[in-house]
């Protein structure tokens, strides 16, 4: 029976609720021969610590701390320091069955192979996210012996591109020199295993489901969510290295047909899709320099098809370039209008019904939209537009309940201010560090009175629910002694207010909701610098803070507590669950809205010479430049003090 030494690779980063898991199923193989490696690529969360447990516990444990430098290199560093004939690579989210090691050891020794794949399991950590057939199809493996390297080697499922669910004899990658790419963000495994296999004789899949993949984890080592020319970036990058490789070994004109085939396949989606003529202009510059274009007659009549457009990308002139992008864009913005208005999904509502559920729900169906265009035109477009144009002409009857919004013109002209909003990351110790400085609380920061001594200058309010959920958790809406100044108050909850609460200190705002409607996913965005024509629905209420902010002449906003992320649990406040989002489909959906607004009122700021930063810390909003909450506090302190030098 074999017992040669099995030198297994781990890199770890940042893993530590699927580390010990990965651990436990490698030192518990039926194949007990086995050499650990658990690299530590500069995990922050305690993963190391996990690693050094191991190694106190099981003699067969090696562990490195490393910086981190990737996933390459932390492979590279394995391979530095394994001993064993046969090396295997695990990523450290990923299991493998119990006897997995010694069903590929034990095919390896018995037919004397270089390297043995089997098949695998996908793990689907989130329901709402498929997996991608050709995964699947990749580890449904059938029994293949390949005793003669040729192109249809890379063709057989199992082998391509997946690094984990195999064995390598080690002497082999060793005699090559081997490693893996570090400069490569992906494909490092495909470039490593398509230099690999034309070295090897034999090569031996099992159709055994051994491995077991969890795909989409968020930290995962696979990828995710790549920005598209990003990616498209990356992916020339892969093709650069593997013909380099191939050069090296002499192999590039041997299998041309193949590397062609390839990577002209890997590309083109990105250069097609994005029309993008970097990439194009890469890609050619790669063949010309490999002389790959003698080979042409090689491919089919659709790729020779994929092969003149990817051409004729890449040597259009700079003029022609401009005008082709403009043109594309104004397409683009065109397609993205129809798509999201709201129209369209009113039609698609009605199609929707008539096809699936019948004659009375259409009617249904069509009664509420005739209503709904009813109150957008009449109620919240005529009638809005005709109060709000009354205010603007100081007519008694539309402006004195609004008066006071004139009256807090300006009266901040040039000074700096925070806007706080409820977000998970929101901690007392950062509100408290701000309490002497101009701020603006939003919905739920009234809850904050529980925990401290913190009062804004401002509070803001403009949705119903919030109001009503206050109400439920505080027992009563606290206006009257939360903001030091003023609260902004949506004019439509003036009813419901003046019953229970003082308003001596409170400034209704016009309101309109034509411009958003979230039911029917969509989201018109609409912006008037003056607070007295009225608010328009941004989305946000941190979004209707910012309007106000910018009404009142702050000329430098920093935002706090503006997560935008809904996976995490609120801290200091009765109901720990984020505004009512129950899944992941609909956080996401909140989520695409909120940052497309942030985005147009960054664009509306920027007109104005208002500038926006976020000192939130953590969180998901990127859309403004990042600063420390430290940083900002001392910046405002130094406006200050520079104010008071200057009036002394």
């Amino acid at each position: 029976m074999v017992n040669v030494l099995l030198s297994v690779i781990v890199p770890v980063y940042n893993v530590k609720d699927y580390l010990s898991i990965c651990i436990e199923s490698i030192l518990n193989q039926t194949y007990e021969n086995i050499e650990l490696i658990l690299i530590d690529d500069g995990s922050i969360d305690g993963s190391g610590e996990i690693c050094d447990y191991y190694l106190q516990k099981d003699c067969r444990v090696k562990v490195v701390h490393k910086i981190n430098g990737g996933v390459a290199s932390a492979r590279n560093a394995g391979l530095q320091i394994a001993n064993g004939e046969y090396v295997a690579f695990v990523d450290s989210d990923d299991y493998c069955d119990n006897n997995m090691f010694e069903m590929l050891m034990a095919t390896a020794y018995c037919m004397h192979a270089d390297i043995v794949a089997c098949g695998g399991e996908v793990l689907n950590e989130k329901n709402n996210v498929d997996v991608p057939a050709w995964i699947k199809r990749t580890l449904s493996t059938k029994f293949v012996v390949s005793n003669k390297f040729s192109s249809r080697t890379f063709a057989v499922r199992g082998l391509i591109p997946f690094l984990w669910n195999k064995v390598y004899k080690k002497s082999i990658i060793d005699l090559l020199g081997l490693k893996f790419n570090s400069e490569l963000e992906i494909g490092e495994d495909t470039v490593f295993l398509k230099t690999l296999f034309p070295a090897v004789k034999t090569i031996i899949v099992i159709p055994d489901k051994l491995y077991h993949y969890r795909y989409n984890r968020d930290s995962s080592l696979s990828l995710q969510n790549q920005e598209e020319f990003i990616l498209g970036k990356k992916h020339i990058k892969v093709i650069n290295a593997l013909a380099t490789a191939w050069q090296g070994m002499d192999l590039l004109q041997k299998q041309h047909k193949h590397f062609m085939k390839w990577s002209l396949g890997y590309i083109f989606w990105q250069i097609e899709h994005l029309q993008s003529f970097e990439l194009a202009y890469a890609f050619v510059a790669i063949w010309k320099e490999n002389n790959l274009f003698e080979y042409e007659s090689c491919l089919s009549k659709e790729e020779k098809k994929r092969l003149k457009k990817v051409k004729e990308y890449a040597e259009l002139d700079e003029k022609r370039r401009e005008r082709f992008l403009d043109k594309r864009n104004k397409i683009a913005a065109l397609k993205e209008k129809l798509r999201s208005h709201r129209l369209t999904y009113n039609l698609f509502d009605i199609y929707w019904n008539l096809r699936h559920r019948g004659k009375d729900a259409t009617i249904k169906c069509v009664k509420s939209i005739i209503k709904e265009y009813k109150n957008a035109i009449i109620r919240d477009g005529l009638i809005f537009h005709f109060y709000a144009l009354l205010r603007i002409l100081r007519v008694p009857v539309a402006y004195e309940p609004y008066k006071e919004i004139v009256e807090l013109k300006n009266i901040h002209e040039g000074e700096s201010c925070f806007i706080v909003a409820p977000g998970p990351s929101l901690m007392i110790k950062d509100i408290e560090y701000i309490q002497d400085l101009e701020s603006i609380a939003v919905n739920g920061t009234i809850s904050l009175m529980n925990y401290s001594c913190w009062h804004p200058t401002y509070y803001v309010l403009f949705d119903g629910r919030s109001y009503k959920k206050i109400l439920k958790e505080e027992g009563r809406f606290n206006i009257d002694i939360f903001p030091k100044e003023k609260a902004f108050l949506n004019a439509l909850l003036r009813r419901d207010i003046e019953k229970n609460t003082n308003t001596e200190k409170i400034v209704f705002v016009p309101y309109c909701n034509s411009g958003n409607s979230e039911e029917k996913n969509v989201l018109h965005l609409r912006y008037n610098d003056n607070l007295l024509w009225g608010y328009y629905d941004l989305a946000t209420v941190t979004n209707a803070a910012i309007h106000i902010a910018q009404y009142m002449g702050f000329k430098k906003i920093y935002l706090l507590g503006v997560d935008c992320d809904y996976s995490q649990p609120k801290q200091y406040f009765s109901n720990t669950k984020n505004n009512n989002v129950k899944s992941l489909q609909k956080a996401q959906f909140v989520q695409k809205r909120m940052f497309k607004a942030y985005s147009y009122m960054k664009k509306q700021m920027n007109k104005r010479g208002v500038e926006i930063y976020n000192a939130t810390r953590g969180g998901a909003l990127e859309v403004f430049p990042r600063i420390q909450l430290e940083d900002a506090v001392m910046q405002i302190k130094e406006e200050i003090k520079y104010k008071e030098r200057n009036n002394e």
